[in-house]
């Protein structure tokens, strides 16, 4: 029998990437532990759901660096980011280029 909270999980993140994905949050929403929620996640896509929420918050924020002239700080709150020096990091090191530079780059706005 397939283990079916993995996707469940991956379901919830990908439909809003910005909210709060926090294993307390999803442990209460899908019935099960925390430390359980862990490791069938780790298990079926190899990674842990921190890892997931913030690869997809920076795909997110890519798309709208590259299809909006929203402000970068405005991009990153909308992206679930509390802090836009944290995300700045993240994004620089996810994408090898500062936020501002992507822009530059691939944007079209």
């Amino acid at each position: 029998m397939k283990d079916k909270l993995p996707a469940q999980i991956k379901t919830l993140i990908d439909q809003d990437p910005s909210r709060d994905h926090s294993l307390q949050r999803l442990a209460r929403l899908l019935h099960v532990s925390k430390t359980k929620l862990m490791q069938r996640f780790k298990v079926a896509y190899g990674t842990s759901i921190h890892q997931y929420v913030l690869k997809k918050r920076l795909q997110r924020a890519a798309i709208l660096l590259k299809q909006t002239d929203d402000k970068i700080t405005v991009i990153a709150r909308s992206c679930g980011f509390t802090s836009e020096k944290h995300f700045m990091m993240l994004f620089k090191k996810q994408y090898k280029r500062t936020a501002g530079a992507y822009r530059a780059q691939y944007g079209n706005a």
